[in-house]
């Protein structure tokens, strides 16, 4: 049954599903929205595991990180963001990887196919269309 404003067909998608308990993945906590989101996933309760390209990044030093882990710069390399991500998951049980940055959101739909542990928090189609947002350019209207 679809909630309100929500389409029979978005209420319907397939969510990748584990028996096992899924540990929050927050991907580059060296943006401040993405350490707002490590600190609010913590505050509720869970682990987040955080990841940045660095040791260095603010999030890595967040004390609502019970895991941390350098990573590829998806914006950089994206495959090999992918691939070190689904061996992270492999190795540690199923990650729900939450993006913070639009060059994240491929390299999570890469990852996600090479490793059933790879989860994501919304269906992949959502994440397209976050990754293709249309522009803005030449929709502006000058002010008379």
């Amino acid at each position: 049954m679809p909630r309100a404003g929500q389409s029979p067909a978005a209420a319907t998608a397939p969510m990748p599903r584990s028996t096992a308990p899924a540990t929050p993945a927050v991907i580059d906590v060296q943006l401040r929205s993405s350490l707002a989101g490590l600190r609010a996933l913590g505050r509720a309760g869970l682990k987040p595991i955080a990841m940045a390209p660095t040791a260095g990044a603010a999030g890595m030093w967040s004390r609502h990180a019970h895991g941390r882990s350098v990573s590829a710069d998806p914006a950089a390399d994206r495959a090999g963001f992918a691939a070190g991500l689904a061996e992270k998951a492999d190795a540690q049980g199923t990650l729900v990887a939450y993006p913070g940055r639009e060059e994240a959101i491929d390299g999570l739909l890469d990852a996600s196919k090479l490793s059933p542990s790879v989860v994501l928090p919304f269906p992949p189609a959502a994440f397209r269309s976050c990754a293709r947002r249309p522009t803005w350019r030449g929709s502006r209207t000058r002010a008379s």
